[in-house]
C-alpha cells in the first residue's frame, strides 16, 4: 500500500466475495473499509 502512496494513488479499489472471511479480515486489516455492495443476475 505504501508504493501506491507514493505514486500519489487516491483511491485503491478491490473486490471480494461476500462472506469470504479470510479476505474481509486481510484487507481490513489493510486499512480498506466496504463501501458499495453490487448485485449481479445472470439469465441464460
Amino acid at each position: 500500500m505504501e508504493h501506491y502512496g507514493e505514486l500519489e494513488i487516491k483511491t485503491f479499489t478491490l473486490n471480494y466475495v461476500t462472506h469470504n472471511l479470510e479476505a474481509e479480515v486481510t484487507w481490513t486489516a489493510l486499512g480498506f473499509r466496504p463501501v458499495m455492495k453490487n448485485c449481479i443476475l445472470t439469465v441464460d
